[in-house]
C-alpha cells in the first residue's frame, strides 16, 4: 500500500505570509482588554478536547473555558497599531494558523487520489472511572487511501510531550472509526512517525488530564474552583487564574 507524502513544513512558511493578514484581522476583532492581560475571545461554549493538553495545567484550561478565550500578554490598539507585550503572542498565533492552512494545501497537492480531511469537527464521549465526558476535536490532517488512514498533527514549535499526548488522543478517539496505520508529528525540523500501539500510554495521560479539567470545572463555584490540580505555575494564564491571583492557597 502507498504511504502519504508529507513535504517539509518549513516549505510552507514563506508562502504562508500571504495568508497572515486575514488571520491578524480576525484576531484583532476578537481582542478583549483586561488590563494586566488580554483575551482573544472564542466560542463561549467550552467543549474539552485534545488540544487543551498543551495548556499544561487543568486549572489553566478551566480558566480558559470560564473566560471563553485564550489569554495573552496585554496589548492595546493605538492609532491603528497594535502595541504591548502581547504582540509577540499574536504574531505566533497568526503564523501558526497561516502555516497550517498553507501546509494542508501542500499535502493535498502532494497526494492526488487520496482522501484528506482537515476541517472535520468530531464530537464523542469518553467513559472513564464511572464518569462520562463529552469531547470535541478537529485533527489537522487525516488522510486515507483504500481504507488505510494516516493521522498528522502540525506544530510550528519544537516537538514536546504535550504534542505527543494530543496526537495520541486524536488516535484514541478515532481508532474505532478509522483504520489508522501510522501517526505523524509534523514540525519545522522533523517529521516524526509513531506506531499507533506505542501511543496508548500517552492517550491515557491525555484522558487523565481532561477528566482533571472536568473535576476543576465541576467544582467551580462563583469566582473559584474547589478542586485544584498542581501545574506549572505561573503559566500564561496566570494573570487571569484565580489560583495564581491568590483566591485559593496554592502549593507547589
Amino acid at each position: 500500500m502507498p504511504k502519504p507524502v508529507f513535504p517539509p513544513l518549513r516549505a510552507a512558511f514563506s508562502p504562508a505570509k500571504d495568508l497572515m493578514p486575514k488571520y491578524l484581522s480576525d484576531i484583532l476583532a476578537r481582542l478583549e482588554d483586561h488590563g494586566s492581560y488580554t483575551i482573544i475571545k472564542g466560542n463561549d461554549q467550552c467543549r474539552l478536547g485534545p488540544s487543551m493538553v498543551n495548556d499544561g495545567c487543568p486549572v489553566a484550561t478551566a480558566t480558559r473555558c470560564k473566560l471563553g478565550g485564550i489569554v495573552i500578554r496585554p496589548v492595546k490598539i493605538v492609532n491603528g497599531r497594535v502595541e504591548g507585550r502581547g504582540v509577540e503572542d499574536i504574531d505566533s498565533i497568526v503564523t501558526g494558523l497561516a502555516v497550517h492552512e498553507k501546509y494542508i494545501e501542500m499535502v493535498r497537492e502532494a497526494n492526488p487520489g487520496w482522501v484528506l480531511q482537515s476541517d472535520t469537527y468530531y464530537t464523542t464521549f469518553i467513559d472513564y472511572a464511572g464518569l462520562r465526558l463529552e469531547v470535541g476535536f478537529s485533527p489537522d490532517i487525516l488522510i486515507g487511501y483504500d481504507g488505510e488512514w494516516y493521522l498528522a498533527e502540525i506544530k510550528t514549535a519544537s516537538p514536546s510531550t504535550a504534542h505527543e499526548i494530543q496526537l495520541a488522543l486524536y488516535w484514541y478517539l478515532l481508532r474505532d472509526y478509522y483504520n489508522i496505520k501510522r501517526l505523524y508529528l509534523i514540525t519545522p525540523d522533523a517529521i516524526i512517525g509513531y506506531k499507533p500501539e506505542s501511543m496508548e500510554g500517552y492517550a491515557k495521560q491525555g484522558i487523565d488530564y481532561l477528566f482533571s479539567v472536568k473535576r476543576v470545572l465541576d467544582s467551580w463555584v462563583s469566582e473559584k474552583p474547589g478542586f485544584i490540580v498542581k501545574g506549572p505555575c505561573p503559566c500564561r494564564f496566570a494573570p487571569a487564574c484565580p489560583v495564581y491571583k491568590g483566591l485559593l492557597a496554592y502549593t507547589h
